[in-house]
């Protein structure tokens, strides 16, 4: 999402970096503000992961059965 403090963590050996959608969304709802279609696509992908994750939630998985989920 280009925040600039994940680079000092990423330069460390004992932290893997997964991201965040929730930064780069906004990116994407403005555009859509400005009626960019694309942007309606991929907020529409966006949803799809955040789907997959509530469902993740609700069913309680471990996380092998999140991963395989995804």
């Amino acid at each position: 999402d280009g925040y600039s403090g994940y680079k000092a963590y990423g330069a460390k050996s004992d932290v893997t970096h997964l991201g965040c959608w929730a930064h780069a969304r906004r990116e994407f709802e403005r555009a859509l503000d400005n009626k960019i279609a694309k942007a309606q696509h991929v907020l529409i992908e966006i949803q799809k992961l955040y789907a997959v994750e509530k469902k993740a939630k609700e069913q309680n998985l471990t996380p092998d059965q999140i991963k395989e989920l995804r």
